[in-house]
């Protein structure tokens, strides 16, 4: 029996063929699949969403870097610009001043003195040069200025008259030139973040110091003239002290005032100073900020060399120690002073002691 249709190897064949026409699709179907899951290497993958964190976490950083920038910038300017002009200007004073090596004795014209050539570049440099102080070991060695009718105008001015927050030295308005006030005064600034100006004079704290440079120079354009130390002080221009300690006065309009200031300073001097200072000496105060209570000063008295003392004649032998120092009543009012005046006996028995006998300075 005969059967119809096609024999089994040509079915087998119809089928491969089949297959065979259908795999070139099913491949180029598979290969477009692939390429669709697959990234151009150009293009970049999405970025992620920033947080409202990550913002600020952006802004802080950016605020404190430039906080510190702006930080650094102002110690710069404070730390090294401001000294730095301020130490040109001095130098260029420098630069066209030079003392000559004569004796501070030398004769002058009281009545009519005439400007020491050494100061005249000076002046034709700045009309307001008053005088020139030098102190050894010290970095002061400075012009000082004089402007009677504005007494703090180089408070905050180099010496060529510039902006400046360290200053210049400068007397008070009652230290006259001519006639020379009986006692001069001059201020200087004492910075805390550098020695610089009068900062320096805080070196004589220590006894040591003060014995090994007992003595400094300091001549007007009028005088030459070298001082001794005779007393270094705690003062204060706070309200509550007004009165107990006036170191600034020019002038004593006798005998008896000017000892009891001079008697009043010993009892607040760090150190007993052996010397005969006397009404007929000319004076020179040094005044500076301390900072342990607002209105706190650092001060510095000297006195004149006479005609016939030099300054390798000053004996330092017996100077010492105050051990009764009188302080301003501030400094004993500061919560962390846990101590009291002394009494007006434990005074008078200090000075006696060391000085002799006399009227006493008030204890107050």
């Amino acid at each position: 029996m005969q059967r119809s249709g096609r024999s089994f190897p040509a079915r087998k064949v119809d089928m491969m063929m089949d297959e065979f026409d259908r795999k070139p699709q099913e491949k180029r179907t598979d290969i477009h699949s692939a390429c669709s899951r697959t990234q151009p290497r150009h293009v970049q993958k999405p970025k992620k969403k920033r947080t409202a964190k990550h913002v600020v976490l952006t802004v802080i950083f950016w605020l404190a870097l430039a906080v510190m920038l702006v930080s650094a910038g102002v110690l710069i300017y404070e730390l090294v610009i401001i000294p730095g002009q301020s130490h040109k200007s001095i130098q260029d004073f420098q630069s066209i001043y030079s003392r000559p090596n004569t004796s501070s004795s030398e004769t002058v014209n009281e009545e009519d003195p005439s400007v020491l050539p050494e100061f005249l570049p000076l002046i034709e440099k700045n009309a307001d040069t008053a005088g020139w102080l030098t102190i050894p070991n010290t970095t002061i060695d400075n012009p000082v200025f004089w402007t009677p009718d504005n007494q703090n105008y180089y408070l905050r001015r180099d010496a060529d008259g510039n902006d400046n927050k360290l200053g210049s030295l400068f007397l008070s308005a009652g230290s006259t030139l001519q006639p020379q006030a009986q006692v001069m005064v001059a201020y200087g600034h004492n910075m805390e973040d550098n020695d610089e100006m009068f900062g320096q004079l805080l070196k004589f704290k220590k006894l040591d110091f003060l014995k090994e440079n007992p003595t400094f120079t300091f001549d007007t354009k009028y005088r030459r003239g070298e001082w001794k130390i005779i007393a270094v002080c705690r003062g204060s221009v706070a309200a509550r002290d007004e009165g107990s300690f006036v170191y600034y006065n020019t002038s004593y309009s006798d005998e008896e005032s000017f000892n009891a200031f001079i008697r009043n300073a010993r009892t607040r001097s760090l150190f007993h100073i052996d010397d005969d200072v006397n009404y007929s000496d000319s004076l020179l105060v040094f005044s500076t900020c301390e900072y342990n209570f607002w209105g706190d000063r650092f001060v510095v008295i000297a006195r004149k060399l006479r005609e016939g003392e030099s300054a390798s004649s000053v004996a330092t032998g017996k100077y010492e120690v105050n051990p009764v120092i009188l302080m301003p009543d501030s400094y004993y009012a500061l919560d962390y002073i846990h101590e009291t005046a002394p009494s007006q006996e434990t005074v008078d028995a200090a000075y006696e002691k060391f000085y002799g006998t006399g009227e006493a300075a008030s204890a107050e």
